[in-house]
């Protein structure tokens, strides 16, 4: 490929730099150094390969000029040329597989990828791929992403970000299967492992400042986002809160449970009897509801987990929240969740501990 380079000497506009990845077999990652060279117009060999071994920790750029030709950048992902594998690494039996679908969210990871990458049960745990990416990266691994799903294959070496621990390198595979990406992926022994870099933490407030819940929802969101943004945030929020804001603001991000101009319920409205009122154990198991409930949500409820009964792809974060209101003590908040016509119902919740048990009472919203 061919970019815009730095002008020359006593040449107006400017000169061409033909830019050669190695391997040339390796579409992706090629699309991936035309876009970071276009998008960020670099003029320098080396800040090209500071830039790229964010990701690409082997990554080696050199600069070639031959005395009449256009200058040339060759770019080496694994640091040297190296002959294709007479069999690829991937089709080998038991190495680790990760499944994300064409959102991000990780759908599915065998005993080796979890081994590796610290994952736990994703439908009780639902975690991003971003989750999973060294810090000063995520852009990047946006960038390489969209060219996967476009159809491009990835082997490359790349950094991660295990939920737990440092920082590894990793030799990845990642090919777009029908309406999922699918990730072969094995450790690379000969890149040490790193600390992971401290940051300073995200000066965030919440609104409505009474719903303690929401603000622990989004402290756990953060501590488990390798490169906070406000865009990030907003994409892990809707999964429990689909009318999150978040923006910046003089310097402070301010994170909104609720669309602009909403109003909020009167105090005490959870005193009212005959409101939908369900109890259930750690494990969302329901042990008891009332009438009320019942007519609301169109199910029996008693003897199933609250994990049934909420919207597709929320599962795990019934399982994430149960902690939130052990340790507050009360949650009051709004959710939404298919009511007894199928069609999502939105309403306030108070949620408190009651003995073993939790409780919660729902009152729908108009």
């Amino acid at each position: 490929m061919t970019v815009a380079g730095p002008p020359s000497p006593g040449v107006d506009g400017r000169s061409q730099i033909h830019v050669q990845t190695i391997p040339s077999s390796d579409r992706a990652f090629a699309e991936h150094v035309s876009r970071v060279m276009r998008r960020e117009g670099l003029t320098d060999p080396d800040v090209l390969q500071d830039r790229l071994i964010r990701l690409f920790p082997r990554v080696v750029v050199r600069s070639r000029d031959i005395s009449g030709e256009r200058p040339a950048w060759y770019v080496y992902r694994d640091g040297r040329w190296s002959p294709p594998d007479a069999a690829p690494w991937w089709t080998a039996p038991n190495v680790a597989r990760l499944t994300a679908d064409r959102g991000g969210w990780l759908v599915d990871a065998d005993p080796g990828a979890r081994s590796l990458l610290g994952l736990g049960d994703l439908v009780a745990d639902p975690r991003h791929y971003t989750d999973l990416i060294a810090p000063g990266a995520v852009e990047d691994a946006g960038a390489l992403f969209e060219i996967i799903d476009a159809g491009h294959a990835l082997d490359a070496t790349l950094r991660l970000r295990p939920s737990a621990g440092g920082i590894i390198a990793c030799d990845v595979h990642a090919v777009r299967e029908g309406d999922r990406l699918i990730a072969s992926i094995r450790l690379a022994d000969d890149i040490p492992w790193q600390d992971l870099p401290s940051t300073p933490p995200i000066s965030i407030t919440t609104e409505p400042a009474s719903d303690a819940g929401f603000r622990d929802y989004v402290d756990l969101l953060l501590a488990r986002m390798p490169e906070p943004s406000v865009d990030g945030l907003s994409l892990r929020l809707h999964r429990l809160y689909p009318h999150a804001r978040v923006e910046a603001v003089d310097g402070r991000w301010l994170a909104s449970r609720d669309e602009a101009g909403t109003v909020g319920p009167p105090d005490g409205w959870w005193g009212d009897p005959g409101l939908a009122t369900v109890r259930y154990d750690d494990a969302a198991l329901i042990v008891e509801a009332n009438a009320a409930a019942v007519a609301l949500l169109g199910n029996e409820l008693v003897g199933h987990h609250w994990q049934e009964f909420v919207t597709p792809g929320g599962a795990g974060r019934v399982d994430e929240f149960l902690p939130i209101i052990r340790r507050e003590g009360v949650v009051v908040s709004r959710f939404r969740m298919p009511g007894a016509d199928g069609a999502l119902l939105e309403f306030d919740s108070y949620s408190d501990v009651d003995g073993d048990l939790f409780r919660t009472v729902m009152r729908p919203l108009d």
